[in-house]
């Protein structure tokens, strides 16, 4: 998820290792294949200032709709994504903060 729309490989690697040292502390297991990342197709932030408030909402969203987001096609509508992540909300999300 990245509201400027740029890959972020090199993050989804050091996580999905994070997640393997995680699962080795806690849990005492081994995980040999590092999980796999997702970019998802999230609204596009219109400036350079607002990264914080659109990766927290978007984080809210997540966690709410998790399940059907990530089964969801990057395929869809620019209405869609937008309708999908609350784009909506977004201009009172940034108020929220103030």
């Amino acid at each position: 998820m990245d509201s400027l729309g740029f890959q972020h490989t090199q993050t989804v690697d050091l996580l999905g290792k994070y997640l393997q040292l995680v699962a080795k502390d806690k849990k005492k297991a081994t995980i040999s294949k590092l999980p796999a990342g997702r970019a998802l197709k999230v609204p596009q932030q219109p400036n350079d200032l607002d990264c914080g408030v659109y990766c927290s909402h978007f984080a809210r969203i997540f966690v709410e709709k998790a399940e059907y987001l990530i089964n969801a096609s990057n395929a869809r509508s620019t209405n869609e994504v937008e309708r999908d992540w609350g784009g909506a909300q977004l201009k009172g999300f940034r108020e929220e903060f103030g």
